[in-house]
Order: structure tokens, then sequence, then C-alpha cells
């Protein structure tokens, strides 16, 4: 184990064991874990086994969406060639993890595909939808889609059973850990390590990373142009990976000193959305639930002073919305 983390090392592990859990589901460990520990591993064949995997049809979603968002981090060419065959499967599930991998490269290549991929009905073209607006934000370009922050339903706050969540500094150790493992699923957005936040909620530790631009540009840096502000991060505490992005903060400039906010998952859904309010030297904020099934009511309300942002009071209620009862299967 990782004394760090609480996590399983892949150190134990050779690629040859950890591929025969994978492919054979011969040893100790899930393969859904062998495979997550197979992702941190280097060897030659890594890009043809992950493609495999991709495009094996009678293979389970789950596995082959993991494939391909390891196959994203990967940053090579020949990963990006195996996404790209992967962009055409059928699977649901396995092309939402092609979008996530394509999103993670931010190639204009792979960013083409994304665009193509939002043309398609349903699920895999409201990710590739939701994706093609981070990915647009993190390069600082307008022309996707607007935020239409005013257009989301916000879910109202029980404050008679709300609870504080509490915001502290983050610890420089989890920052410095946090910053190496998620580099390259950002880029070529920096994160930096000043002005980190830790928060609890529903009994897992995030942290909130903030754009290095927001330091160095200041108000500027949100009130010119559309960008990404920065991510929310929390530990994977099962599958054997440090840290992994909870949520992408994304912002947009409005008339009037007005800045749209809007917090999506990893999955890209949007799940909080909010408003700036900038002043001569300030911009104070709220962001509040979107309204959907199986979220929970949160409302934030801050002020980022053109370096730093401080939290003034986080509340979150103890229920999540009921989830829709899932559909009787098919016979």
């Amino acid at each position: 184990m990782n004394n760090d983390s609480d996590l399983i090392s892949a150190d134990p592990y050779s690629v040859d064991d950890l591929r025969a859990m994978v492919f054979d589901n011969q040893g100790p460990l899930a393969r859904p874990l062998a495979l997550a520990l197979l992702g941190r591993k280097s060897y030659d064949a890594k890009v043809p086994d992950l493609e495999r995997l991709l495009m094996d049809d009678s293979e389970a979603p789950r596995l082959r969406s993991e494939a391909a968002r390891l196959l994203g981090e990967m940053k090579d060419p020949a990963a990006e060639d195996a996404l790209e065959r992967g962009a055409e499967v059928s699977d649901e599930l396995a092309l939402r993890g092609v979008i996530e991998g394509l999103s993670s490269l931010g190639s204009v290549r792979a960013m083409q595909r994304i665009e193509a991929l939002r043309q398609r009905r349903g699920p895999v073209g409201e990710a590739a939808q939701a994706a093609a607006l981070v990915l647009a934000h993190r390069y600082g370009k307008s022309g996707v889609e607007p935020l239409s922050v005013a257009t989301r339903n916000r879910l109202s706050l029980d404050h008679d059973r709300a609870i504080p969540i509490e915001v502290r500094p983050a610890r420089a150790k989890d920052v410095a850990s946090a910053l190496a493992a998620l580099a390259p699923a950002v880029a070529p957005l920096s994160l930096a390590a000043d002005g980190a936040l830790s928060f609890v909620c529903e009994g897992r530790r995030f942290l909130l990373l903030f754009a290095e631009h927001l330091a160095s540009d200041g108000i500027e840096s949100i009130a010119s142009h559309p960008t990404q502000a920065g991510v929310v991060c929390a530990r994977q505490q099962l599958e054997g990976r440090a840290w992994e992005i909870w949520y992408h903060i994304l912002t947009e400039p409005q008339e009037d000193g007005v800045v749209d906010i809007l917090v999506t998952t990893s999955q890209y859904r949007a799940e909080l959305a909010g408003k700036a309010r900038i002043s001569t030297d300030q911009a104070e904020f709220e962001l509040w639930t979107v309204e959907g099934p199986g979220v929970l009511a949160v409302e934030v309300r801050g002020v980022y002073d053109g370096k730093t942002v401080a939290i003034s009071d986080a509340r979150s209620d103890l229920r999540r919305q009921p989830s829709p009862e899932p559909s009787p299967a098919k016979r």
C-alpha cells in the first residue's frame, strides 16, 4: 500500500502480472483495478493493449471506457491514432471514454474529432458538446456555446438542515502530489500551488486548484475572455490513481462587469452555476447547484481579489435529490 494515499501501488506487480489479470482474469486483483495499475506502467505494447480493450465489442464497457481514458493520458501520437479509431465504436459508455481521452489530448485533431461526435444524439453528443465547451474555455476561445447560466434551474438549499462546508488552505504536500498527477490531464492549462483550498463534502476531501493565469493576470483573466479558472480534484481511493479531476471551473464574461460561472463534472455534466460581479479591484461571486437527478444542493459565496479566492460561506444539504428508478430490463 502507498502510505501517502492509501492506494494500491502498481510497484509490486509486473507488467506481465497485470496483463494476465486484465486479459485472462488470472490473479488476485479485479480487472478494473488491474487495468488502472497497468495504466501507470510504461512498456512497449501499452498502446496496442489499450486499443485492444477499447475496440473489443465483447469487452465490458467500463473497461473500454477506462482504456480510452488511459490512451488520452499518454500524449502519444500512436495513442491519438488509437482514439481516432475508437471514435467509431458503437458502445456509448466506451465512446464517452473516448471523448475523455480526446479531451486530455487537447490537440487540434482531437478537438476536430470531438466536434464530429457533437453531432450524435443522446448522451454521446451531450458529452462531446460539454467537452468542447471545457476545451474552448481552457484555450480561451469563444464560439462553441455560451455557458447559459441564466437558463439553468437553481436547486434551492434547505437552510434548516444545511450544514457548513469547512474550507481551509490546502496542505502543501497534497497540492504538490495533485499538481504532478493532474498536469497531463489539463495541459496546456497550468495549475498553481498558491491559493489552493481544501474542503470536505459527504466524507470525501477535495482540493480546489486554481489556474496560474488567475494570479498572473488578476481580474483581467476572467473579465476579458472565456477561461478555465481551475479544477476540483480528489484522491482516487480504489483504483491506483493518486488524484483525479472531479470538476472543471469555467468562467465567461458578460456585460456590465458580470461573469458567468459553470462547474462541470469530469464527464462534463453541469453541476454548479453562478455569477461573479466585478468591482474595481475584486469580484464577488455566488455558486449554486443546478437542478437535476441525484444532485446535492450547495451554495457557495466568496471574493476573488485578483490574486486569491476567499470563501466567505459554503453550505451543503444533507440529502441528494432522488434519482429516477432504473428502467425495467427488456426481455
